[in-house]
């Protein structure tokens, strides 16, 4: 989200600095530097390092933190972003305000949603918490999208840090916005099994299903509310499932530690077999 705000700012930005007169040319060098900030890390910091030698104000310092966390240097990126957060929050470095009020706040949103998700990544569900509940108080009525990703992104550092109950409710807030996002239902059948609500877990998960259609993620979920059921041939089929049909996929290996647990010496099959769909 922070991409799309940035490059509607940077024009505005650009024109009001003499030390960047070519609005266009600093959009193009902030695109190229964040998709090197993911491809190639230690280039962008390079370049990110130079644009702010000169001059390059919000968009470098962005592409900085981009680079960082591409790098995988998540607690440094969470505080670069959080300087850049505290300076559009207290107007520094953001000449007559450009955006206007709304669409500030809207950007000061975004900001923190990325400093949530950079904590997320260091492993500090409770600093994440903090960032994504900063940016819910930020972000505009009327952005809808903006804030069922909020929700969304924070019930995610509530359940990592065991509070499903009050991840559900997140969820619940997100899903009164999103109706037929299959995601939110996925994650909400997680949070009703880790409560042992297993009958919710089910309609959850299959609900999740019915818009979306069986993948990796719902397959192993709903696998994982059979075990908890006692349903052990219903588990073992679902995961058995996600093996054979997404053998790449990251729920594969999740699956095949949860079949190993269920009979540790029963062979896995990992190109399918009698209980494979």
């Amino acid at each position: 989200m922070l991409l799309a705000t940035l490059l509607s700012v940077l024009p505005a930005l650009a024109a009001a600095s003499s030390e960047q007169p070519d609005a266009a040319a600093e959009v193009a060098r902030y695109r190229h530097c964040l998709d090197l900030a993911s491809s190639a890390p230690k280039e962008a910091l390079r370049l990110s390092g130079d644009w702010r030698a000169e001059g390059g104000g919000l968009a470098a310092r962005h592409c900085h933190a981009a680079a960082l966390l591409g790098g995988g240097d998540y607690e440094a990126a969470a505080a670069e972003l959080s300087g850049i957060a505290e300076d559009l929050r207290l107007g520094r470095g953001v000449p007559h305000d450009p955006l206007g009020p709304a669409d500030s706040h809207g950007l000061l949103a975004d900001v923190y949603a990325q400093i949530g998700n950079a904590w997320l990544l260091a492993g500090d569900p409770e600093k994440a918490y903090t960032a994504f509940s900063q940016g819910l108080a930020e972000a505009p009525a009327d952005a809808a999208a903006a804030r069922v990703e909020l929700h969304i992104d924070r019930a995610r550092a509530l359940a990592d840090a065991g509070d499903y109950a009050a991840a559900l409710a997140d969820l619940k807030e997100a899903r009164a916005g999103a109706a037929a996002r299959s995601d939110i239902l996925l994650y909400m059948a997680s949070a009703y099994r880790a409560l042992h609500d297993l009958d919710a877990a089910s309609k959850a998960i299959e609900r999740a299903i019915d818009l979306a259609g069986e993948g990796p993620e719902t397959l192993l979920v709903r696998g994982n509310i059979a075990a908890e059921r006692g349903d052990a041939d219903s588990a073992r089929r679902d995961w058995q499932a996600v093996i054979t049909r997404w053998p790449e996929n990251a729920a594969a290996a999740l699956a095949q530690e949860h079949l190993k647990a269920l009979a540790p010496d029963a062979p896995v099959d990992p190109v399918g077999g009698p209980d494979s769909p």
